[in-house]
C-alpha cells in the first residue's frame, strides 16, 4: 500500500530500547531496567497507535 508506514511493534520497541540502555549503562543496569523498558515500550506502542486526526490534535500556543 503506497503511503503506508510500517510501525515497529512491541518487542521492537523493548530491543530498540534494550540496545540504548546496553550502550549507554551497561549489561547489568540494563537488565535491572528491564520492567521499566517493557513498560515504557508498551506505552509508546499505545501511543502510536492510538494518535487523534490531524483535525483533532490540539494546538500549542506560547
Amino acid at each position: 500500500m503506497a503511503g503506508s508506514t510500517v510501525r515497529p511493534s512491541a518487542a521492537d520497541t523493548v530491543k530498540q530500547l534494550n540496545d540504548q540502555a546496553k550502550a549507554l549503562w551497561g549489561e547489568r543496569r540494563t537488565a535491572e531496567l528491564q520492567g521499566s523498558l517493557e513498560d515504557t515500550a508498551r506505552i509508546l506502542t499505545e501511543l502510536r497507535e492510538s494518535l487523534p486526526d490531524r483535525g483533532v490534535e490540539p494546538g500549542f500556543y506560547p
